[in-house]
């Protein structure tokens, strides 16, 4: 996998940030570090073997209840994103959307798997199924050789349920946008962005992470919901750190303070310049 790098269309009302080399390094939350540690042990597998592989692809694990579909997704992204950096000396990873295959069973068959194997290049398939009972998701992972879909290893992943992982199926209910019956963008002097590592983004970690934010009629970000991540540690500091922007609140048409639901486009990285950009809303310096 070479830098993964998203490109957006652009919103009418939108929060777009620009973060470029900062500082600090990026913290990893306790419980995707788990899968950080079981693709270091895939990584030293793969490069152990003779001939070494060249091209691995990631696939998106099969959800047991279609409830947990967009979780299902984002664990196959971070996991390819954690294999690339712990093998980007030798290996290049690439994340496949299943949808795209023509499968349809959940979980995936070993007829699925040998399907899956004659369609794709490369070395080894990395595939697997979750389930999530009370507040744990359990990551079964199967890698296979291509391309007869030989068992090579498998792996089982216990993650605690978060809120950042919960995040992905919780929709956001409220009707109220910006541009609909009048209503305004919220106006914004506390807008805390991550500091990112030089090492981190010489590794060519950049791109454009996407979420819905719900301001609240007292300013404060309630909730979110991610829309497009990059599949990296990043991903969650991004989220976390938007939680706790402070905007002042958009008024109705008849002068009451009334929640609102905004889109948020972060991009990571950039190709010259520092500092943070903003771009189609109101940002007050700070006191």
């Amino acid at each position: 996998m070479t830098a993964r790098r998203v490109t957006a269309n652009s919103f009418s009302f939108v929060f777009l940030l620009s973060i470029l080399t900062l500082a600090a390094p990026v913290p990893v939350s306790a419980q995707l570090s788990k899968i950080d540690e079981a693709s270091a042990e895939l990584a030293a597998k793969l490069k152990a073997r003779k001939p070494r592989p060249q091209l691995v692809s990631v696939t998106d694990f099969s959800p047991a209840d279609p409830a947990i579909l967009p979780q299902a997704h984002y664990l196959a992204l971070y996991l390819s994103g954690s294999l690339w950096l712990r093998g980007k000396d030798f290996l290049k990873v690439d994340h496949v959307d299943v949808d795209k295959t023509g499968i349809e069973s959940s979980p995936l068959t070993s007829q699925d798997m040998a399907h899956l194997a004659g369609k794709l290049e490369g070395d080894f398939l990395v595939t697997g199924s979750v389930e999530k009972t009370q507040n744990v998701y359990t990551l079964k992972l199967s890698v296979l050789h291509l391309p007869d879909a030989s068992p090579f290893d498998s792996q089982i992943i216990e993650l605690k349920t978060s809120e950042f992982l919960e995040s992905f199926s919780a929709p956001i209910q409220s009707p109220n946008k910006p541009g609909i019956n009048g209503l305004g963008m919220p106006t914004c002097k506390d807008m805390r962005v991550p500091s990112f590592g030089r090492d981190v983004l010489a590794l060519g970690i950049h791109g454009v992470l996407t979420m819905k934010a719900l301001v609240s009629a007292q300013g404060t970000v309630q909730q979110i919901q991610p829309t497009r991540m990059l599949g990296f540690p990043s991903d969650e500091d991004v989220y976390k750190l938007v939680k706790t922007w402070k905007c002042e609140p958009v008024h109705d048409q008849s002068g009451h303070l009334v929640e609102i639901v905004v889109p948020v486009e972060i991009t990571i990285g950039g190709s010259s310049g520092a500092g943070t950009g903003v771009s189609a809303i109101s940002r007050k310096p700070n006191p």
